[in-house]
């Protein structure tokens, strides 16, 4: 689960945006410097299966590193490390707890001339249940997950910018691609307005240590896993959208900390049980919240 951008100090958080998950782009600066980033997430059990006589529970931990950007032909190039382990513990369903993770080494480039910009991303990795993770030995191209994204941002005037692009990744369960766009209004030196598609999203500049945001996002994915109980290899899929509203608060120069809360609802799951037999089925709308830690601090940017 996740957690904006006035000034080039906005770089840094859009390779955050760009890598964390891969959403599609929708920011205006470069990435700058080196980052670490570490986030906990967690979810109410809520009613889940047939008849929602079940319950679901969520954990996320997420940890994202970016390591500094480079000068590549007209643009400038830069690389990191994203890592994300979820956790889906059952209640009263014939199914083990899944622990599924993905490790991405997502690759971002970006040219800026005028008041255009654009940006492209691909983020290769591997997305699977921790026993697939034991044995690399196992691995096949079902356990490969790419992600790419490209945008072109056109700054019409200071308070204005419009972004096109087109983004392919998992963020609505199954492989998907599909278009994204908008606009980002600055309708004052406090309040950014980020009219994108499929993720919109509003931030409010407090002062230089504090700042608060909300936004709408898909919450989806998909892992390769493996049933031992069953003998079975299959397709982990979620599907949800997640409505977020948090703060950020700068600690000190070099670390900024994000609380966060919301509302996961158009939740749906597909996977085997342990018994070999399909579930797919809703769940019902859960709270949920987290905490963000990052180096250097954010003090703007997106909050994704």
């Amino acid at each position: 689960m996740s957690t904006h951008r006035s000034g080039r100090t906005g770089g840094t958080i859009l390779l955050t945006l760009l890598l964390a998950t891969c959403p599609p782009v929708h920011a205006e600066y470069s990435p700058s410097g080196p980052f670490l980033r570490a986030t906990y997430a967690l979810a109410q059990p809520e009613a889940f299966g047939p008849g929602l006589g079940q319950r679901i529970r969520t954990r996320e931990y997420d940890l994202l590193a970016g390591f500094g950007d480079v000068a590549f032909g007209a643009g400038t190039l830069s690389a990191g490390l994203d890592y994300r382990y979820t956790r889906y513990e059952f209640e009263a369903l014939q199914s083990r707890d899944w622990d599924l993770h993905w490790l991405r080494v997502p690759v971002n480039w970006r040219r800026t001339s005028d008041n255009r910009t654009v940006i492209a991303t691909i983020a290769p990795g591997i997305a699977s249940s921790s026993n697939r993770f034991k044995d690399p030995g196992e691995y096949a191209n079902d356990d490969l997950d790419v992600a790419a994204h490209f945008a072109v941002v056109q700054r019409s005037s200071p308070t204005l910018s419009w972004t096109a692009g087109l983004s392919f990744d998992r963020r609505f369960g199954r492989p998907m691609l599909y278009p994204t766009g908008g606009a980002i209004v600055r309708a004052s030196e406090r309040w950014t307005l980020r009219l994108i598609a499929p993720d919109p999203e509003i931030a409010f500049t407090q002062n230089a240590r504090l700042r608060w945001f909300a936004f709408l996002a898909p919450a989806g994915h998909r892992w390769h896993a493996f049933n031992e109980a069953a003998a079975r290899r299959f397709d982990f899929e979620t599907r949800a959208w997640r409505a977020t509203a948090g703060g950020e608060l700068r600690l000190l120069n070099s670390l900024s900390m994000q609380i966060f809360a919301g509302r996961e609802f158009g939740r749906h799951y597909e996977f085997l049980d342990d018994r070999g037999l399909r579930v797919d089925e809703d769940a019902a709308a859960a709270n949920f919240a987290g905490l963000r830690f990052a180096v250097p601090a954010f003090g703007s940017g997106d909050s994704r």
